[in-house]
């Protein structure tokens, strides 16, 4: 089997490719990137019929093999089956690690052999279908090898979230505001929490006038921020104060309160290894910004901090030690 990565800027293009071919994809990626989304897209571009799935609710009898009933002149039972599955092109089954075992036995022959009980589906090209990984976040099962094998191409799709498709829905600037917001703003852990589809919400909440801070699941996402950035209030983004800041940028910080004081604001929810991150920043904070940060800080979230900063900045990591120490914090 072919395994493929993929963010969804391409994941279009190729799930054409493979329509084309007439090869069976399973795809597999966190909630929200937009797997069922591209899915459907492709189906209606290529103008397959398509029959869909949300493979959790399915009876293995009622859905796929059929429903038995007497046929008088063979002596035997006729299975009756849904006109849209005899007459699918292509079979969709949504979040299939989410369905019984027995769903999960009845659609084995299905993608391999495009057949039930070695009756042939007259116009079943494709099966592909859709999952989120069993990695310990998700309620779901890790699938049989064997139903994993008969599929032809194994696509893993991660988050990229794009201006066109939220843009859908909301005004442009507002979708490249949340996209900067989501790249240059959030942790690589936070990024995982926040989807392209809660990307989406998101936008479509601030264009209603809602307050984003009802629709963000996670209270340590920084959705104050992205209530400033959208109304226009660019300030220092967190990028900015990355390794190595500019020139002009470290001598606002070491010479401007107001600056510093900016810069104070967007460090303050971060996390040690954020700050760490932004270690050139420590070297030049007037004192007395730095020591109210130490103040408002518990001795191990400093510790944190300093043991990051030993791999990046040293000489960052010292000085906070020496702040500490003049506060009554032993850090070491």
């Amino acid at each position: 089997m072919a395994q493929v990565a993929k963010t969804n800027d391409k994941l279009t293009e190729d799930l054409i490719r493979c329509a084309e071919k007439g090869l069976n994809v399973l795809m597999s990626g966190p909630h929200g990137v937009g797997k069922t989304d591209r899915l459907m897209a492709v189906a209606k571009a290529t103008g397959l019929k398509l029959k869909y799935y949300s493979t959790p609710t399915l009876d293995p009898w009622a859905d796929i093999v059929g429903i038995p009933a007497p046929d008088k002149e063979k002596g035997s039972l006729k299975f009756y089956r849904a006109k849209e599955l005899m007459d699918a092109e292509i079979i969709f089954f949504d979040e299939l690690n989410r369905a019984h075992p027995r769903v999960l036995n009845a659609v084995m022959e299905l993608i391999q052999f495009k057949s039930i009980n070695g009756e042939p589906l007259p116009n079943l090209k494709l099966v592909w279908a859709a999952i989120n990984p069993a990695d310990g976040i998700y309620n779901v099962e890790e699938l049989d090898p064997a139903l994993v094998d008969r599929f032809h191409v194994y696509m893993n799709v991660y988050a990229q979230p794009n201006v066109a498709i939220l843009a859908r829905s909301m005004p442009k600037d507002v979708a490249e505001t949340i996209i900067n917001w989501w790249k240059n703003e959030l942790t690589q852990d936070q990024r995982k929490k926040i989807s392209p589809r809660r990307l989406e919400y998101l936008g479509m909440m601030h264009v209603q006038g809602i307050d984003l801070a009802q629709g963000c699941p996670d209270k340590d996402v920084p959705v104050k921020l992205l209530k400033e950035r959208l109304k226009g209030n660019k300030g220092i983004s967190m990028v900015a104060l990355y390794n190595p800041i500019s020139a002009e940028l470290k001598q606002q910080v070491k010479n401007d309160m107001n600056t510093a004081i900016e810069v104070m604001k967007v460090l303050s929810d971060k996390t040690p290894e954020q700050w760490a991150r932004c270690g050139e920043v420590f070297d030049v904070l007037p004192e007395e910004l730095l020591r109210g940060f130490i103040q408002h800080r518990r001795d191990d979230t400093l510790q944190k901090l300093v043991d990051h900063l030993r791999h990046s900045n040293d000489g960052a990591a010292r000085r906070v030690i020496r702040v500490a120490a003049a506060n009554g914090k032993s850090l070491h």
